[in-house]
């Protein structure tokens, strides 16, 4: 089934992508079920429970950050795109990318999750020992999960902004 690619020509810039918190909220939930079997478990003298309940509990922490504003997001500027994953900020130029496109995550041969991958320019010569190592898992060389969109949708955005700005000169030092 082809794409058909979303008109955003007049996307303002700069814009942030939040993540919608449904998914993270299912998880959380899921986690939260666990927890409590793990709980249960070691109260009725099962040795293996405290390792469930412990695990489960730090997952619950883990989407508790990300439900709290500004955890996360995709920012997209003149400059190229910051991806923030728990706070932590990771710039790319869009100098650096060559392309956009979806990576599927398939299990038993069932599409289960879809990424944004890209690959990086010939001329960036940054983090070749990771990029090969990804590329012997996805044909991608880095991943980003789809913030707020479907993955197809928001690498055309991505697409578009690559092919308007990467030859602008970038602002950042």
């Amino acid at each position: 089934m082809p794409f058909e690619r979303p008109q955003s020509t007049t996307l303002p810039l700069p814009h942030t992508f939040h993540p919608a918190p449904g998914k993270t909220l299912l998880w959380l939930a899921l986690s939260l079920c666990l927890t409590w079997l793990g709980v249960s478990m070691t109260l009725r003298g099962d040795g293996r429970g405290a390792l469930v309940g412990i695990v489960f509990a730090l997952c619950c922490l883990v989407f508790l950050v990300r439900l709290i504003p500004n955890s996360s997001f995709l920012r997209l500027d003149r400059d190229g795109f910051t991806l923030r994953t728990f706070f932590r900020d990771h710039f790319v130029p869009w100098a650096d990318v060559d392309r956009f496109f979806v990576v599927n995550q398939k299990s038993y041969g069932i599409t289960t999750n879809r990424y944004i991958g890209y690959n990086y320019s010939e001329s960036t010569r940054r983090l070749k020992a990771v990029r090969a190592v990804n590329r012997l898992f996805t044909d991608a060389e880095a991943l980003i999960e789809p913030v707020g969109m479907k993955a197809a949708e928001q690498a055309a955005i991505l697409n578009e902004c690559l092919l308007r700005f990467r030859s602008a000169p970038t602002g950042r030092g």
